[in-house]
């Protein structure tokens, strides 16, 4: 047998060869250790090769039986990267040693054994393919054995280094998230939970529980994962956070609301004692009956009308100039197109949509919850105390014991740790609805929907799982309510009766036990939602970043596209990494004003990368990119005076907006353009006959989903452009892959327009990337850059024509 390629075995004589695989391994294998299982394996080599000299009174095996025993070490190594965890040796690899140990023995050939066979007395029998069989001799089954042992022992070391290059690419992998701000912690219990999460993923086959890989992962060192933040959330100095950045002018407003709703809090701490009076000394006072239900009434009127201005307030509010809409509208708009890339589209629209919900539930929570919770507590406890100083001693009790019953649960049921999860499943979820939504005809035609469906159908069932365990621990809550409930009904009678156990005081220790239970309940839901919604709030500014107000500092200073000479586009040393990947390496190009410049290389190679660091859309990782002698990150990126106002972009598959066709064509340009032009330039582009009315509406979206085939779509585009270079005097038009998904002539057409255009203003500069030749063919282009994996290979000037 030869040996495979890449792989050196190592001399059977010496043990100390094959120790680089001694790691610890998992499962009932961690019970011994790492000295033991050397040992265990010293032994069994030791004991194999004085039996193999022994039988073929040589010193040294064989070259071909020791590449044999390697073949079948290489085999469980591989089986274990395959499967991550070996319980035992299997029926191939039993076969396999069992062969072995023939030609150690007899020097039988492969080709003469049909199969082995164990009898019910455990003899194994050979069985040739001539048809008869023979008993494996017990020196042979003595080699067997000790040759199991040992191989066995190589599934255990091979189990245990697989096991622990798990916990570093998990570590390593929780660690690079974190650092990108997709992945954050809140406790040192929920990196626990995310590391278990993570390995459950890779040994879910392999039959371990959650319990069991705890105590598997608490031998291994996680120093990495106790170095990881943990985002701290202080209550009082977010919700000042909070206030300065979205209540800005509004806040006396807010906090004139807020105290409105004490109003009816006040008076639901002060009626029941208006009904347990009304028992008082025996007799029933139907005045004081009908006070108790005035007052509660009033106090539910007055709660429903402040709930209306409540109500008008936050719109009002999300409408405002500085408000948390603009906040996020900004932050949206000014977020990286590389950082977008990073977190997924989907993520960052879970985020924001969250966070944009979490701010109103602060704001309801604090008016509504605490501030009232808080009032009826204080007045009912005053009331109380007024009655009788025993009832007030007896409710505080039971009030303390809620409390304490409370963050046991929580503790006990891991509260953050299920909030996290549930989080995390739901942002994996969108991303995959989202896939599928926008690459829903590949996954169709290509034959992928059953594997789809299958990877779908397995993401809802973990984010089911996840959001059980919440509804888990909201059962959990509500038993716990009602208990508690119970527990204060018996101590307001036993309050009642030490009070001295008058109808009065009973009706007391009854009503106001109540209202103590459901406003610490209120206090302590509160807290949890309150946490709940700062940590939205949170993941949504670790993703942002502050690049909005970053960029807003830099705006400042940085310089007009109008004081900027020359129109070059100049790289030096350039490169792009995405994660661990370099998209482009160290790339070094001059495209001078009035060029064309053509991108080609094969799919991968970088070109639409290039293309979108040359726009100043990506950053590079390294290297400079200038427009003329200006470094890109110093021009302006907004205003009338931006770059991007004197750049034009015709994209491979053109977006079309929900509107008019007017609306579509003036994408990108300004308001002020006539419909004559419009109409002017839709018939150059071929157009004029299909739209003659520029308010017929379009479909917003893609390709022919937006009510437009995809060739008018891209005449669209190009009559977006021609305006654009027209009017606003485009200094740089970019077209990536212009003719993707039109016709011949509509190919043809476009081309002529660019040529056109290009001639007769000398001065702008285009880049093209195209994969199409005659397309690119009939274009004037004076610049050819070739790429190959990210680098430029070729530059050509072929001189303008």
């Amino acid at each position: 047998m030869g040996e495979r390629e890449g792989y050196e075995p190592p001399y059977l004589e010496n043990p100390q060869d094959i120790a680089d695989h001694q790691k610890t391994p998992i499962g009932e294998d961690l019970k011994e250790s790492r000295e033991d299982l050397m040992n265990s394996k010293k032994e069994s080599l030791a004991e194999a090769k004085a039996i193999i000299q022994e039988l073929t009174e040589k010193e040294k095996l064989p070259k071909e039986l020791v590449l044999e025993m390697v073949d079948i070490r290489r085999d469980i190594a591989d089986k274990v990267k395959s499967d991550e965890y070996v319980s035992e040796l299997d029926e191939a690899l039993e076969d396999k040693i069992k062969r072995l140990t023939l030609k150690i023995t007899r020097k039988a050939n492969d080709n003469e054994i049909r199969e082995f066979q164990t009898d019910t007395e455990g003899e194994i029998h050979i069985i040739f393919k001539d048809g008869h069989d023979e008993i494996i001799k017990k020196d042979e089954r003595d080699l067997l054995e000790v040759l199991r042992q040992y191989y066995d022992t190589y599934r255990m070391a091979n189990n245990g280094t697989r096991f622990r290059r798990n916990v570093k690419d998990v570590e390593s992998w929780m660690e690079e998230e974190n650092k990108l701000k997709k992945l954050n912690f809140y406790t040192e219990e929920e990196k626990e939970s995310v590391f278990i999460e993570e390995m459950e993923k890779r040994y879910k086959d392999a039959g371990f529980s959650e319990g069991e890989l705890k105590e598997l992962i608490g031998i291994c060192n996680l120093k990495k994962l106790s170095e990881l933040e943990i985002q701290d959330i202080k209550v009082l100095s977010k919700i000042k956070d909070i206030f300065s950045r979205y209540l800005n002018g509004d806040t006396a407003q807010y906090i004139g609301l807020s105290a409105a709703l004490m109003i009816p809090a006040f008076i639901e701490g002060y009626a029941p004692m208006s009904l347990a009076n009304a028992f008082k000394e025996n007799q029933t006072d139907l005045t004081q009956v009908g006070l108790f239900s005035l007052l509660t009434m009033a106090a539910a009127g007055a709660s429903s009308a402040l709930n209306k201005k409540f109500k008008d307030f936050l719109n009002k509010n999300f409408k405002k100039q500085g408000g948390i809409s603009e906040e996020i509208s900004q932050n949206v708009v000014e977020l990286p197109a590389d950082e977008v890339g990073k977190f997924g589209m989907a993520t960052v629209k879970e985020r924001i949509a969250k966070a944009k919900e979490s701010y109103e539930d602060i704001l309801k929570l604090i008016s509504f919850d605490i501030v009232p919770a808080v009032t009826t507590l204080l007045t009912s406890a005053i009331m109380l105390a007024r009655k009788s100083p025993a009832l007030a001693l007896g409710t505080a009790a039971a009030t303390g014991i809620t409390i304490f019953l409370d963050r046991y649960v929580d503790k006990k049921y891991k509260f953050w740790e299920k909030e996290g999860k549930a989080e995390r499943k739901s942002e994996d979820l969108s991303k995959k609805l989202e896939e599928q939504l926008n690459a829903h005809m590949e996954i169709i035609l290509s034959g992928e929907k059953d594997v789809f469906e299958e990877r779908l159908e397995s993401l809802l069932t973990q984010e089911r799982l996840a959001n059980s365990d919440k509804r888990f621990l909201q059962t959990i809550r509500q038993t716990f309510g009602a208990f508690t409930r119970s527990l204060d009904l018996i101590f307001a009678g036993i309050t009642s009766y030490l009070a001295g156990g008058t109808p009065d005081k009973f009706v007391a220790a009854l009503m106001y036990s109540g209202n103590f239970n459901m406003g610490i309940t209120n206090l302590l839901n509160a807290k949890r939602n309150l946490l709940r919604s700062f940590r939205e709030i949170q993941q949504m500014d670790l993703m942002f970043n502050g690049f909005a107000e970053e960029e807003k500092q830099k705006e400042k200073n940085r310089v007009g596209i109008s004081e900027i000479e020359g129109g070059g586009i100049h790289l030096k040393d350039v490169s792009v990494a995405m994660g661990k990947r370099k998209i482009l390496d160290n790339i070094n190009l001059d495209v001078p004003e009035g060029s064309m410049a053509y991108l080609q290389g094969l799919s991968g190679a970088g070109k639409s990368t290039l293309m979108k660091v040359m726009s100043g859309y990506y950053r590079p990782t390294s290297g400079e990119v200038s427009f003329g002698d200006v470094d890109m990150a110093k021009i302006k990126k907004s205003g009338d005076d931006s770059i991007y106002s004197k750049i034009a972009y015709l994209p491979q598959f053109p977006y079309m907006l929900e509107g008019s066709i007017k609306a579509n064509v003036l994408f990108g340009n300004k308001p002020d353009i006539n419909d004559y032009e419009i109409n002017s330039v839709l018939r150059e582009v071929g157009l004029n006959e299909r739209f003659d009315n520029l308010k017929e509406k379009l479909k917003g979206g893609r390709g022919d989903t937006s009510g437009a085939s995809g060739g008018e779509s891209s005449r669209i585009a190009v009559a977006r452009i021609l305006l654009k270079i027209r009017n606003s005097d485009a200094r740089i038009v970019f077209l990536d892959e212009p003719t993707a998904s039109v016709d011949k002539k509509t190919k043809f057409d476009i081309a002529d327009i660019i040529n056109k255009e290009k001639a007769a203003r000398p001065d702008v500069t285009f880049v093209v990337i195209s994969h199409d030749e005659e397309f690119v063919k009939k274009l004037d282009c004076s610049i050819n850059v070739e790429m190959e994996k990210g680098k430029i290979i070729r530059r050509t000037d072929v001189g303008r024509p």
